[in-house]
């Protein structure tokens, strides 16, 4: 399948260099109309980034790669797009691995009936091998969606997809097929896993060379609608694509193994979520998810701890989906999304980083806000993808997405936050997580100021109380309000259009009392 790749471009720039620990949030669209974050790769210097970007070519729509470069404040200094008119590139939530001087991008396509795309790029964003894959039962079935990939100490990419078959009966079955290519790119093997259930990947990751671990869910949801099961799941193969074992978790309502990260002694720190089963009407039940969960598998395979997080109210979408290992060695660090109501009838999607301690007890457990327009209702923020850096903190990329329609187009758009080393966007938000509200309000954290396009502000403990944000210019004219329905969350409010001067943000509780007033700059 040989396609023609169009390269475009737009500016390069060498990385900066900063010693102090930097903190931002920034979305970019890339000139589209819609963008999303995937896959990262850190650096001591700067962030590789990569994502999809949805744009028009002689008026129809194609999605095309985007790779890219960031400043270590997050200014862009380098940006590529590929897109090509008859086929499209999404790397939907896989990663961005750099090895052996390459990139590496995996992806799905869509032609007539899908494929898969594997991509070897120079540093320079120049391809420079490039495989292109259908479904292990295509021509039967053509469903497939790789999810995750890695690359072993030979070279060699393993790539876990989605893919689906039909049983004898017409039942869909979702499963799992992994595929090896070599460095050059070609097949090594392609082999199926699973059985009559669904039994959908989230993960793939080596424990050792000869010991690859695919995580994700298997679930009975194929064949009712009532008596539903979802369990977490983890397969064992060697190199060879062979089965060694498979664990299930007992828990029956469980999101499965979102995300993995193995240990030195082989044992296994899984993100995952629970939830509970709801009934829609006599003969039909939903999930819905209403607690993370980060879990520890021992070398045996037994648990040996799990913490859950309690906070989301209950929905289909609330996922921790990525998990790495604190640079200070002191836990695990977890990051995905979360449903909170702002009011009786309305609801945002929040950005969420949660940690926990090498035995298992919470630390923290922080969320995300970004307002386009004051008010704004139905707002989602999603991450997908999350490492650690060299300075102790954390970078993460995802998309935001404004479903009401208040934002200038375009209103999806790429996202990418860096927070410290206790997961905040504002330096030394933990401080104020224990700090009760007084009368005067609760206690807040306003960072940057002066401010030029955000003014962010950390609310802790909110005293179980929905606050609102009103901000004033020095006349006493109201500029806005904001509602900030959850507690130790960072809510990023717009400010670029203000003109240059002093503002104040005062704090509204519940009853509608104006309470303490906060003086801040907007910069030039």
């Amino acid at each position: 399948m040989n396609k023609l790749l169009t390269l475009l471009s737009i500016v390069v720039l060498t990385c900066s260099f900063a010693s102090a620990q930097n903190t931002f949030n920034k979305q970019y669209y890339f000139e589209g109309i819609a963008a999303i974050g995937n896959g990262i790769h850190v650096t001591d210097s700067c962030y590789y980034i990569s994502g999809l970007v949805a744009d028009t070519i002689a008026g129809e729509v194609y999605d095309g790669l985007l790779l890219g470069k960031l400043n270590l404040q997050g200014e862009l200094e380098e940006t590529s797009l590929f897109l090509d008119t008859i086929y499209d590139f999404e790397n939907w939530r896989t990663p961005l691995i750099f090895n052996n001087s390459s990139f590496i991008s995996v992806g799905l396509g869509r032609d007539s009936v899908g494929y898969g795309y594997w991509l070897k790029l120079n540093e320079s964003f120049e391809i420079v091998s490039e495989k292109y894959f259908r479904s292990y039962y295509h021509p039967d079935r053509n469903f497939i969606v790789p999810v995750d990939f890695f690359i072993d100490s030979n070279q060699d990419t393993y790539i876990a997809t989605t893919t689906s078959f039909e049983e004898s009966s017409g039942i869909i079955n979702i499963n799992i097929a992994v595929l090896r290519l070599n460095e050059e790119g070609e097949e090594v093997w392609y082999l199926p896993y699973g059985g009559g259930w669904v039994e959908d990947p989230s993960c793939i990751v080596p424990i050792h060379d000869s010991l690859i671990v695919i995580g994700g869910e298997i679930g009975n949801y194929n064949y009712t609608n009532f008596d539903l099961i979802l369990q977490s799941q983890i397969i064992a193969i060697d190199a060879d694509g062979q089965t060694q074992w498979v664990w299930t978790s007992s828990n029956e309502v469980e999101q499965g193994a979102n995300d993995i990260l193995v240990e030195d002694d082989g044992s296994l720190i899984v993100a995952s979520g629970r939830g509970f089963l709801e009934d829609v009407n006599a003969g039909t039940r939903i999930i819905l998810w209403d607690r993370g969960l980060v879990f520890k598998l021992d070398e045996n395979r037994e648990i040996a701890w799990e913490c859950e997080f309690t906070e989301p109210g209950p929905t289909f979408e609330n996922r921790l989906r990525r998990i790495v290992k604190s640079p200070d060695q002191t836990g695990y660090v977890a990051a995905g999304q979360m449903r909170v109501w702002l009011n009786e009838s309305n609801a945002s999607l929040l950005g969420w980083l949660a940690k926990v301690s090498t035995n298992g007890d919470s630390l923290w457990s922080r969320k995300l806000f970004y307002y386009e327009l004051p008010d704004s209702i139905e707002y989602e923020h999603h991450i997908h993808d999350l490492q650690a850096t060299p300075d102790g903190g954390y970078f993460m990329s995802g998309y935001t997405l404004d479903r009401e329609g208040a934002q200038a187009p375009p209103r999806q758009r790429a996202w990418f936050i860096k927070v410290d080393s206790e997961g905040c966007l504002i330096p030394g938000c933990g401080l104020v997580d224990t700090e009760a509200p007084t009368e005067k309000g609760p206690a807040l954290l306003l960072y940057p100021n002066p401010a030029a396009e955000h003014l962010n502000v950390y609310l802790g403990d909110s005293g179980g109380q929905q606050w609102h944000f009103l901000l004033f210019d020095a006349t006493g004219r109201q500029m806005g309000k904001f509602a900030a329905p959850t507690p130790h969350t960072t809510y990023m409010l717009p400010v670029h259009s203000y003109p240059a001067g002093t503002y104040y943000l005062q704090v509204m509780d519940e009853q509608g009392r104006r309470l303490k007033t906060y003086p801040w700059v907007k910069g030039e």
